[in-house]
């Protein structure tokens, strides 16, 4: 089947975009047009599309690449003025052009290749709308980001702790509790707890779990371990006051991105609690609230998909894309 429809090519920028139009398959129609996203821009690129429009007498179809997230702002342009939108996996996009024995690439060619690819895949446009499963997108990249910094700053508290009180680690299970870090907040090092008296020790512990009775086995079990680990640390390594710093500095980076953390867990979960697709995601035996809501929101609206396959390779894409930008940040 001959298609006739026309098309727009865009390719995406931060703060610009290159579009070129199809009349029909092989037939530019103009010249390629750059555009700012600014008001005046937008302004110009809708009337480029108009005359388009016009001159092939049907409403043409726009392609383009997801890139990061600065599609989207055209997404909403093409939406308010009831456009059609193709949106290609870039991998695909990239393929076809490899594809070619023009491998040149700029902004111009890259807009005109995809109109091209348009009509040689046959691609359809899909129902663009934005909903809870594309809002909670960003929230759901934004939490792995402060997970991977969480995991960031904890390898790096434990090599300064392994410099102040390198045995600290067989004291509590995790040393990033909460009873723990108040603990370090007293015993920074382990020369700390050796000038300090026994007896001053377990006041302090005592303190520290909210325990009055200062016979508590669980309370002296601790002083105990505490004082035993101080004592297998070697009394050479020489601890500065900078090592103190950075221990204290990078404790309360965690528990500050901690809290935040647990806020954008309560929010996601309270976002999309009354989803029965959620709910069933989140029935499955090591699904818990964030890998559902992850799962929902990078695959967005299931309908979409011919098969199952093809649903679960565009996650698998998101997260690969999720894992670089978390690396670059």
């Amino acid at each position: 089947m001959i298609i006739i429809q026309s098309v727009v090519g865009i390719d995406v920028s931060k703060s610009f975009s290159v579009a070129c139009a199809y009349i029909k398959r092989h037939q530019i129609f103009g010249k390629p047009l750059t555009f700012e996203h600014t008001k005046t821009g937008f302004a110009k690129f809708i009337s480029f599309v108009k005359n388009l429009e016009y001159a092939a007498k049907n409403k043409p179809c726009m392609i383009l690449e997801p890139t990061g997230h600065y599609h989207l702002v055209i997404m909403d342009l093409l939406k308010k003025n009831n456009y059609e939108v193709v949106l290609i996996n870039p991998l695909v996009s990239k393929k076809e052009r490899y594809s070619s024995l023009r491998r040149v690439k700029t902004d111009i060619v890259d807009s005109k290749q995809l109109g091209e690819i348009f009509y040689k895949l046959e691609l359809k446009p899909i129902s663009y709308k934005t909903d809870d499963l594309q809002r909670i997108r960003f929230s759901t990249r934004t939490l792995s980001m402060i997970a991977k910094n969480i995991s960031l700053l904890k390898t790096k508290a434990g090599a300064v702790l392994d410099i102040t009180f390198p045995y600290y680690g067989e004291v509590f299970d995790d040393i990033y509790a909460k009873y723990s870090i108040k603990c370090l907040n007293f015993f920074p090092a382990a020369k700390s707890v050796l000038n300090t008296e026994k007896e001053d020790v377990l006041e302090i512990m005592c303190k520290i779990y909210g325990i009055i009775n200062r016979a508590s086995v669980k309370v002296n079990n601790k002083v105990n371990d505490l004082i035993a680990a101080a004592h297998k640390c070697p009394l050479e390594q020489e601890v500065y006051e900078s090592h103190i710093h950075s221990l204290f500095t990078l404790i309360e980076l965690i528990h500050q991105y901690q809290k935040q953390y647990q806020s954008m867990q309560s929010y996601i979960a309270e976002s999309l609690c009354h989803r029965t697709d959620y709910s069933i995601l989140h029935s499955i035996p090591g699904i818990g609230d964030i890998l559902a809501a992850t799962i929902l929101s990078e695959i967005g609206d299931i309908k979409r998909f011919d098969s199952a396959k093809s649903s679960w390779l565009l996650l698998e894409l998101n997260l690969v894309f999720i894992n670089q930008v978390n690396f670059i940040l």
